[in-house]
C-alpha cells in the first residue's frame, strides 16, 4: 500500500477502481463511462514497471564491430545476437505484447532500465574465488541498442537511467538477462 502522503497525487497515481458489477474485478488505470466506481487507495495510473525474462545475453562492446576491407561492419557475434533477439520475439508473444502495450504512447515518460545478467559461475568467478575480468557494463550498449531498435521500437534517448547486476547460475543453464523497465515522468 502507498504511504498516505501519496494519496491524491494524480500525476503518477490514479484511483484504483473496483466495479462490484463485474464481480469485484479491479481495473488499473482504465476508465469506464457508465460505471459507478468505489474509490480505494491509489495505484499507478498506468503500468509503470515491466519485467522481460530470459532475454538473450549480449556480446561485449569490444566484439560488436570488425574491420573488413578497411570498413567497419557488424561482427558475426553481434549479428548472431540480433538473430537471437528476433527468435526471442517470436517465441515470447505474450511478453512482446505486454512490452508494446507498456511503451505505447510513451510521450512524456522516460525509461529506467535495470538489467540482471545470469551467467555461469565459472564465467564470472575465478577458481580462487575472485571476480573474473568480465566487464558486464560493456554489455549494456548492445542491450540498449537492441531494446530500442528491435524490441521496443523507441529511440534510446528514452533510456535515462538504469543499473545492472550479475548473478551466477548453474553451468548447465544458458546465460540470459532479465530486464526491468520502469517508466518515469520527465
Amino acid at each position: 500500500m502507498l504511504p498516505a502522503e501519496c494519496w491524491g497525487r494524480e500525476t503518477y497515481f490514479t484511483r484504483l477502481l473496483a466495479y462490484p458489477a463485474a464481480g469485484g474485478i479491479v481495473s488499473l488505470g482504465e476508465e469506464f463511462v457508465n460505471a459507478s466506481p468505489i474509490q480505494l487507495p491509489l495505484q499507478f495510473s498506468r503500468l509503470m514497471e515491466l519485467t522481460i525474462t530470459n532475454f538473450p545475453i549480449p556480446p561485449t562492446v569490444n566484439k560488436l564491430y570488425a574491420y573488413v576491407g578497411g570498413r567497419m561492419v557488424k561482427a558475426k557475434c553481434y549479428r548472431d545476437y540480433e538473430r537471437a533477439c528476433y527468435v526471442w520475439l517470436t517465441t515470447n508473444p505474450q511478453q512482446v505484447a505486454q512490452l508494446r502495450q507498456f511503451t505505447r504512447d510513451i510521450g512524456s515518460y522516460v525509461l529506467h532500465v535495470d538489467a540482471c545478467f545470469y551467467m555461469s559461475k565459472r564465467s564470472i568467478v575465478c577458481l580462487n574465488g575472485k571476480p573474473k575480468k568480465n566487464d558486464t557494463s560493456n554489455r549494456l550498449k548492445p542491450l540498449h541498442d537492441v531494446l530500442s531498435s528491435i524490441i521496443i521500437g523507441v529511440d534510446d534517448s528514452y533510456f535515462w537511467s538504469g543499473s545492472f547486476t550479475k548473478f551466477s547460475v548453474d553451468d548447465a543453464v544458458e546465460p540470459y538477462v532479465n530486464i526491468v523497465l520502469k517508466l518515469r515522468e520527465i
